[in-house]
């Protein structure tokens, strides 16, 4: 019953960017909404289609940049501490 009333709390009561109530295609809730059925798969599915592909603005780093070069060459076994 509550997942009835937070889609009429959203549509209603609080703007879209409302902190109180989460976004319905939160990343975190999204999957919950669906299977309660206050999300449906069609809402979902257009909701993931119509997003930006941001591969563009990707940029490629490689593990000894993560980690460190002591790291990647095993020179390190352990945490380091800075």
């Amino acid at each position: 019953m509550a997942f009835k009333t937070l889609k009429k709390i959203k549509s209603e009561s609080f703007p879209e960017s409302s902190p109180v109530v989460p976004h319905l295609m939160d990343k975190r809730l999204v999957m919950r909404n669906v299977s309660r059925g206050i999300v449906s798969n069609a809402e979902l599915k257009a909701a993931l289609q119509s997003l930006p592909d941001d591969a563009g603005n990707a940029v490629e780093v490689s593990y000894s940049q993560v980690v460190g070069e002591d790291h990647a060459s095993g020179k390190l076994s352990g945490p380091t501490t800075h």
